[in-house]
């Protein structure tokens, strides 16, 4: 389970068998005061920064290629 702080950590650990995973997002002095006994950690591996459906990349493309074909059938109409 995949808990950010030592309040979630004890939420989950008295339910018992519950293993925790230290987040990614802490830095030393939040892992330090969160604790890791007993916890999994990721120390290596690779990690993408965003992961998200919402992504506005995507969409500034799509409106990029519309906007490109809009002007092209401007262009072609005035030159008929």
């Amino acid at each position: 389970m995949y808990t950010y702080n030592r309040i979630a950590k004890d939420f989950y650990l008295n339910f018992g068998g519950v293993q925790t995973t230290v987040p990614l997002e802490l830095n030393y002095k939040e892992i330090e005061f969160r604790g890791l006994a007993g916890d999994e950690m990721i120390v290596y591996g690779y990690m993408p920064a965003m992961i998200s459906a919402g992504c506005g990349l995507k969409p500034a493309i799509v409106v990029n290629q519309i906007i490109v074909l809009m002007k092209l059938w401007i262009n072609i109409e005035t030159d008929l």
